[in-house]
């Protein structure tokens, strides 16, 4: 249940699929950095992270960010395209299969 005390605006939350959640396939740190990823994704200030700043965010090192986004993009939650130029990455956020279910 929540109780609307003055209930915030759009922009200060993230809304983190279920099924990421709750998916055992999924370390909780890289649920953290899906969640992360979409909070970026929505901000049009945020644009993309740099590694540090996910890095930052999430209290890891850098190495251990790349772990969590190759766990996300082995079961086809994250696509990865490597920037050779020195920029940082380029992340495509895909939603997970809802695989029979409607919406209500």
């Amino acid at each position: 249940m929540i109780l609307d005390a003055g209930l915030p605006s759009i922009s200060s939350f993230t809304q983190v699929p279920n099924a990421v959640l709750g998916n055992p396939a999924l370390s909780v740190s890289a649920r953290l950095a899906y969640a992360l990823l979409l909070k970026y994704a929505w901000s049009a200030d945020e644009g993309r992270p740099a590694p540090d700043r996910l890095s930052a965010d999430m209290r890891l090192e850098e190495k251990d960010v790349r772990r969590c986004l190759e766990e996300l993009a082995t079961i086809n939650l994250l696509e990865i395209e490597q920037r050779s130029s020195g920029g940082a990455d380029r992340h495509r956020l895909n939603f997970p299969a809802t695989e029979g279910r409607t919406i209500r």
